[in-house]
């Protein structure tokens, strides 16, 4: 048979197959070692093999956790309803383009202000949560609203009030 250019020929191999969820995605091995390959050498591109398959998998995965938060944002970004994230401290850490046309605040005007910024009637076991320190899933336990809907009034920034539902989400 005729090699391709560039291509040696292989007199002694011992490859280490690649594999990625059950299937073969390569081999690694070491090849044409004058005296042979010894089984130190085979295992060390055995070890390297299933490096680089773990490598591939969470390249894969890092692929698909970026899509998923692709789809995400997009949803979230095109929502017509306001949607708002709260740090433990119930600060505003982020807010999408409908929580910007129904307050009027540009996300910059309101990041790191306490929710209390836009909505000033809150139910006091709410706040005394934030006060308190509480993680977010301690919150929805301790103030009651887990699974719940609230109803509160906020106030849009040309002082206008407005009716907003309250439900949280981890």
């Amino acid at each position: 048979t005729t090699r391709p250019p560039l291509h040696v020929p292989l007199h002694t191999c011992r490859p280490a197959p690649a594999l990625l969820q059950g299937g073969v995605v390569g081999f690694m091995g070491v090849a044409n070692k004058q005296g042979g390959v010894t089984e130190d050498e085979a295992r060390i591109a055995s070890t390297f093999s299933k490096l680089v398959a773990v490598a591939l998998r969470n390249s894969q995965t890092l692929g698909l956790l970026k899509n998923s938060e692709e789809r995400f944002r997009s949803l979230v970004q095109t929502a017509k309803v306001a949607m708002i994230s709260l740090d433990d401290r119930g600060n505003i850490i982020f807010w999408n383009p409908a929580a910007e046309t129904i307050v009027g605040y540009s996300f910059d005007e309101v990041d790191g202000k306490p929710f209390s910024f836009v909505m000033p009637v809150m139910p006091v076991q709410f706040l005394e949560g934030f006060r308190s320190g509480s993680s977010s899933q301690g919150l929805k336990t301790k103030a009651g609203l887990s699974g719940r809907t609230v109803d509160l009034t906020g106030l849009r920034k040309d002082g206008r009030e407005f009716p907003a539902e309250l439900s949280l989400a981890s």
